[in-house]
């Protein structure tokens, strides 16, 4: 969320804030849980301090879970339990 603030003294002025970014973090498809087609992707929710609109560093690294790209879930319970599951067949 940008933050603006404003010096009318020196005729200065600052555009900072926090906004999140989602990484996805495997590039291969598992099964999704919920609607059972292969299009389900591990992703995560960074957030990122901005100065100017330009992520700079990040600031919180968020939790993996996993969201489908058909029906549009995501899965936060399973994460880790269903990689496993997936890999080991």
């Amino acid at each position: 969320m940008p933050a603006l603030l404003i010096w009318n003294k020196n005729k200065m002025f600052l555009i900072a804030g926090v906004s999140p970014k989602i990484k996805v973090l495997d590039d291969k498809p598992v099964l999704c849980p919920v609607c059972g087609l292969a299009q389900a992707y591990f992703k995560r929710i960074d957030h990122y301090f901005n100065l100017f609109f330009i992520p700079l560093f990040r600031v919180r690294k968020g939790e993996p879970f996993l969201m489908c790209e058909r029906c549009e879930r995501n899965v936060h319970e399973m994460g880790e339990e269903y990689h496993e599951w997936i890999t080991n067949g």
